[in-house]
């Protein structure tokens, strides 16, 4: 029998105790399930480092803590992949607890963030079932580091406030975000992911972001140019995702001169130049390539027709002696350049 929070030797309300002196406590994928007692907060008062994780705790987030954890500093509630319901509480963001992690990941959370985020280093809350927008009152973000809104249902524009100049992650996937994505001026962002959304505009500025090593943007409606120089300085980074947005003009063969670290590449179902620079080739570590319909003619709205441009693009020959090259693909182009000779496939017996 799986032990339930409820048990006595765990986190009940039924010890009879209170002021416990516990300043830890780690529960990690023991099987425990049930609910946190509403009086956990009186029953551990001095706790600034909550561990819960993996378990099957079907409960309501305790909000007893808002009251009896205020003089405590530096806190990390670390509670994901449980069954936690209901909302966050206003206490954990809003400044009157000393907040610094909040992971709650992978739980069925409800309702919208509370504002605040003064002094918030982590906020993790992506695979919940979140709504409402991130306002300019929401949160200063100036101490953020990691912020995972992904795999939820927000919306709205992202404010300005949104940059922070620390920030190391930003993930804001398979959300229903909207206008134009943020530019950040982070030094140390290591990941910029925001595909799936309703982002429009233009791709944002990242070029000052020397530690970037995935910026995936796809799914979207962004439009315009790629500039040259977006990767200029961008030497760690090793996947770029255009696809699926309403991008014009040519791959600028500038893209390719400073990622040396480049995998992988992806620009399907754009309004581009068919051609690809023979620069792609320059990265010798790239595995994956992906320019399905790049050069797919675009119509007023934000859809796709179903034909082609009558333009030929080029597809480089260097490509078939790249060494760590393990997925091509180019369906529904019309490209010219010298293809791989595969009549030794053929000739094979399987």
């Amino acid at each position: 029998m799986s032990p339930s929070i409820r048990n006595p030797s765990l986190l009940s309300a039924c010890t009879g105790y209170k002021n416990l002196p516990l300043e830890t406590l780690k529960l990690e994928d023991i099987g425990a399930s049930g609910e946190i007692a509403p009086d956990f907060g009186f029953i551990y008062p001095q706790i600034s480092f909550l561990w819960i994780s993996d378990n099957f705790i079907e409960s309501l987030l305790p909000t007893s803590v808002c009251s009896t954890w205020t003089a405590l500093t530096d806190i990390t509630i670390f509670m994901p992949s449980n069954s936690f319901t209901g909302t966050i509480p206003d206490c954990y963001l809003n400044g009157t607890l000393s907040t610094q992690k909040l992971i709650l990941n992978n739980n069925y959370l409800t309702g919208t963030l509370p504002s605040g985020f003064s002094s918030i280093m982590q906020l993790i809350v992506n695979n919940n079932f979140l709504t409402g927008t991130i306002s300019i009152s929401t949160g200063k973000f100036s101490n953020l580091l990691y912020l995972y809104l992904n795999e939820n249902s927000f919306s709205g524009s992202l404010p300005t406030s949104f940059v922070s100049t620390s920030l190391y992650s930003l993930t804001l996937n398979s959300n229903r975000f909207s206008g134009r994505l943020p530019t950040l001026s982070s030094l140390n962002l290591f990941q910029y992911i925001a595909y799936n959304n309703f982002f429009s505009g233009t791709i944002p500025l990242v070029s000052n972001s020397f530690m970037l090593s995935c910026l995936s943007i796809g799914d979207n409606f962004l439009s315009g140019q790629i500039n040259g120089n977006l990767t200029l300085k961008l030497r760690r980074l090793e996947t770029i995702d255009f696809s699926t947005n309403k991008l014009t003009g040519a791959i600028p063969s500038e893209l390719f001169h400073s990622t040396p670290s480049l995998q992988s590449f992806s620009a399907n179902n754009n309004c581009l130049n068919p051609s690809i620079p023979d620069s792609i080739c320059q990265p010798k570590t790239l595995q994956s390539l992906a320019i399905n319909g790049i050069s797919r003619k675009c119509k007023g709205d934000n859809s796709f027709s179903l034909y082609f441009q009558s333009t030929y693009g080029y597809l480089p020959s260097c490509l078939w002696n790249l060494p760590n090259l393990q997925s091509l693909s180019f369906v529904g182009n019309a490209m010219t350049g010298n293809y791989f000779d595969i009549s030794f496939l053929l000739s094979q017996s399987f």
